[in-house]
């Protein structure tokens, strides 16, 4: 089995901030969870999907809506054995037709122009306040990162019904993340 690099990702940064124990019952023991959050289980399925309309765009061969809601549909379709996590006020179904309606609706927008990367593995070396380099590198997963006049904007899509707010995103840790390794792979 290929044993991928030791490296540090936004989110087991972010989840060892916000609960060490969670971190090591989960990424050093590597302990099963017994439940899968539905808005994991949603904002995956989105995820696959809007990359799959994206690499088409990218690739010049464009995606059908029945390729996007295939990979949407495969996506949530691989949580199936696991124990999902259902808010009181949810079901499956409607959960899964959430998704897709924000899925259409993103694609009524106008499509993105100038796709640099969708879903691009960034691996960036991580320096210390004193500018002494850390074994383990950054890796950083964008979903989007697209070519502007100023230079490249990486977006990144959620599906979380809490909006941020104002100037929560600059100061957020996962920006400073892909900020940082867009810079190391593209430089700028």
């Amino acid at each position: 089995m290929h044993r991928q690099r030791p490296h540090w990702s936004y989110s087991s940064i972010s989840q060892y901030l916000t609960c060490p124990l969670r971190y090591y019952f989960q990424r050093i023991r590597c302990l099963p969870q017994p439940t899968v959050s539905s808005g994991l289980v949603l904002g995956s399925a989105v995820h696959a999907a809007l990359a799959e309309y994206h690499k088409g765009i990218q690739n010049g061969t464009g995606s059908r809506r029945d390729e996007i809601q295939r990979a949407y549909s495969e996506s949530w379709n691989e949580r199936d054995n696991s124990v999902i996590a259902y808010k009181d006020s949810e079901s499956r179904q409607d959960l899964f037709d959430q998704g897709m309606a924000l899925v259409d609706l993103y694609l009524k927008e106008p499509p993105p122009e100038r796709i640099v990367a969708v879903e691009q593995p960034m691996m960036a070396p991580v320096k210390t306040s004193r500018g002494e380099y850390l074994e383990t590198p950054l890796l950083a997963v964008a979903d989007l990162i697209v070519a502007a006049d100023d230079g490249l904007v990486v977006r990144e899509f959620k599906t979380s019904a809490r909006a941020y707010a104002s100037g929560e995103a600059a100061a957020s840790l996962q920006p400073t993340c892909y900020v940082h390794a867009v810079e190391e792979a593209y430089g700028e």
